[in-house]
């Protein structure tokens, strides 16, 4: 028998011996992949890999084979498609943010392990972090970890530890009117938005999001009464709760959606109803696993 030597096997061999040491020397490290990381896979990536299964399988039924390859396989399982070794797209793409999430968790963790008790320090970093993940947005490297998803994830994450921060530490009547204040912003950007008076600005509405709308918005909600009401009626406290579901769903159900519209094309007349008619779909089956608990609880 000729002898032959199995490359693939000494790569599948060094994968299965790194996984052993990081289990035996985790507890040296301050157990380094702690409890929060853990909640936090064993939530997301049930839901992660059964939508990238769904999106795998709906785009070869689709003919849609180009970027299908073992490597590309492998990051998707791994759940690094995006931001970590290659600038590529995960099969279900709007899921390149969980991907980048995980190396966010994971810079954030080494960040609070560094800055220790020090606030000063720990504000210095979230603030380099920010400006670090601009630059990375703008400038479009081809760099593992530093691509433009790094930045976007990077500049957002800890956008948000700086708004928690000024959200622990200022007097909450004084939070009420800076939030009343970008709500106010909001409306006049929305007003001069219609009236195209940004039409020949260099206006990049990422930074709007980012810097504006979504902290005035947040700490509105937390807030102004009145929003906070709004915020809590039921309706939206149920599509809160299955955000997350039609996130990871929503563009394996378009396709699946797009397979199944001819055969309900008598009653959707327009693009406008179809449309509609996706997003109950989304809710619709995203909503549907709620009852579950509840019937199960009661036998």
């Amino acid at each position: 028998m000729q002898n032959q030597h199995f490359y693939q096997l000494d790569s599948l061999r060094g994968i299965f011996i790194l996984g052993i040491v990081i289990y035996h020397v985790n507890a040296s490290f301050g157990a380094a992949f702690s409890e929060f990381m853990a909640r936090r896979l064993r939530r997301l990536y049930p839901l992660y890999i059964l939508t990238t299964v769904v999106q795998l399988c709906l785009r070869i039924l689709l003919n849609e084979t180009p970027g299908i390859t073992a490597k590309a396989i492998l990051l998707n399982v791994l759940m690094i498609p995006s931001g970590w070794i290659d600038d590529g797209l995960p099969f279900n793409t709007p899921l390149w943010f969980v991907s980048v999430l995980m190396l966010c968790y994971i810079i954030f963790f080494a960040l609070c392990r560094l800055s220790g008790k020090d606030g000063r320090r720990y504000m210095a970093m979230v603030i380099l972090l920010m400006l670090w993940g601009l630059v990375l947005e703008i400038g479009n490297f081809d760099i593992p970890f530093c691509y433009n998803y790094n930045g976007e994830g990077l500049l957002n994450f800890f956008a948000g530890c700086l708004l928690l921060e000024a959200y622990s530490s200022l007097d909450k009547s004084y939070i009420r009117k800076l939030s009343t204040l970008g709500m106010a912003a909001i409306c006049l950007l929305g007003a001069f938005s219609i009236f195209g008076v940004f039409r020949n600005m260099p206006v990049d509405m990422r930074f709007v999001i980012t810097f504006l709308i979504c902290p005035a918005l947040i700490l509105a909600a937390l807030t102004v009464p009145a929003l906070s009401l709004v915020l809590t009626l039921r309706p939206l406290v149920l599509l809160g709760s299955i955000s997350m579901s039609v996130f990871f769903w929503h563009a394996p159900l378009l396709k699946a959606f797009t397979l199944l519209s001819p055969w309900f094309g008598f009653f959707i007349h327009s693009p406008q109803a179809a449309f509609l008619a996706y997003l109950l779909f989304v809710i619709f089956f995203c909503a549907f696993p709620l009852h579950f608990p509840q019937h199960s609880a009661q036998k």
